[in-house]
């Protein structure tokens, strides 16, 4: 396995933290964890445009000037509610094992399968990340996360390939063939996903087919190396 502290270096400049004071205090971070629960049961049963902090603040038993105690809007809470799901993510790519050449193939579908799980199984994620409510510091903190797994991606291809770009650890990987090849596979499957989940709430598993066909073709033409002994 690729550990995530070796693997995974961002690219982007970190955004600023939404929350207003940080819960230093048990019941404090009691508070923010019931808010941003109560936003994700919120957004999986009714949506982002029906979201408001007086409804948040009453499905989590908390007054509203509780809420702005941490918060200052409905913006705010989903920039921290993205960014847990950004490090939850994380979480399962530290997970991935490198391929051998051999299950190089299966291992893009565990990828993209990864994907799907979780966007399936975790509340209120489908809800914002299919809508307008994805914008400004929580659109940052998705293409963080896809900058994330590309460079993930580009540091196990280097692995089973006898000639990886020079001093990976140190190189610039955006100036790479593979960082390169890996970020258009991240957003190829990341477009592909989506629109999956826009036609089926729950994830059309055609499309979701489709979304690992199109990554296929487009490294076995990008990468044919990867495919050597792979197909």
């Amino acid at each position: 396995m690729i550990p995530a502290t070796d693997s995974i270096r961002l690219t982007e400049t970190p955004t600023a933290s939404p929350l207003r004071r940080e819960p230093r205090q048990k019941r404090s971070r009691e508070r923010v964890a019931a808010i941003l629960t109560s936003t994700a049961e919120l957004l999986e049963e009714s949506g982002y445009q029906s979201l408001t902090t007086a409804s948040i603040a009453e499905h989590a038993g908390l007054s509203v000037s509780s809420l702005y105690q941490f918060f200052a809007n409905v913006d705010a809470i989903i920039v921290e509610l993205v960014r847990e799901w950004t490090q939850q993510f994380d979480a399962v790519l530290a997970q991935v094992e490198v391929p051998t050449l051999d299950d190089f193939p299966a291992s893009l579908d565990s990828i993209v399968d990864s994907y799907v799980r979780f966007f399936r199984e975790t509340p209120g994620f489908r809800a914002v990340y299919f809508s307008s409510s994805l914008r400004g510091e929580a659109r940052s903190l998705d293409k963080q996360s896809n900058a994330r797994l590309a460079n993930l991606l580009a540091t196990s291809w280097a692995s089973l390939l006898d000639d990886p770009p020079a001093d990976l650890e140190t190189a610039d990987l955006e100036t790479t063939d593979l960082h390169t090849a890996a970020l258009v596979t991240v957003h190829i499957a990341d477009s592909l996903l989506g629109l999956a989940f826009r036609v089926d709430p729950s994830g059309d598993d055609d499309t979701i087919t489709e979304a690992k066909r199109a990554v296929r073709a487009y490294l076995t033409s990008r990468i044919p190396a990867l495919w050597e002994s792979g197909v």
